[in-house]
């Protein structure tokens, strides 16, 4: 008899060990799938920031000049601008002046433009501390009417 109590014991025991590791696999291959979901998702993001962070960008910096300026002060100002597109973290640079065609929609209160890309956004950030930069950003306050305007956008 105790024979048999043991030996229903025992296969009692195998069955819910049976069960117990088919429900065990099943838990982890649903695991395993949302890890491989998790790891796309993450090899996505990666690369998308990859792309953004290596992207041509674009910075426009826009100049409200004092109206009481001479023209040998607004020659002065030019020239100290221009002196931007010498730092060699600066490509495709362009300087202007406002030109009133009629449309309405105009930003008319800028009377300088400056057009700058960098091949990326650590170069946009290093040319933030660059020296010259600085320089022509300190000379340029004496003239502006108000802080400059800036818009960045990232060439797709």
């Amino acid at each position: 008899m105790l024979n048999k109590i043991f030996l229903a014991l025992s296969l009692t025991m195998l069955f819910t060990a049976c069960s117990n590791n088919r429900l065990a696999d099943e838990q982890r291959a649903i695991a395993q799938e949302q890890i491989q979901k998790a790891e796309k998702a993450l090899t996505e993001a990666k690369t998308q920031l990859a792309a953004l962070q290596s992207a041509k960008l674009v910075h426009v910096v826009m100049l409200n000049i004092k109206d009481d300026l001479s023209e040998e002060e607004i020659q002065t100002l030019t020239a100290n601008m221009k002196r931007i597109g010498t730092i060699d973290l600066v490509h495709d640079f362009e300087f202007g002046t406002f030109a009133d065609v009629g449309d309405e929609r105009a930003l008319s209160d800028y009377e300088m433009v400056m057009k700058m890309s960098f091949k990326s956004h650590e170069d946009m950030a290093k040319y933030q501390e660059n020296e010259v930069h600085d320089e022509v950003r300190t000379k340029a306050a004496d003239y502006l009417a108000g802080p400059p305007a800036v818009y960045d956008y990232v060439i797709q």
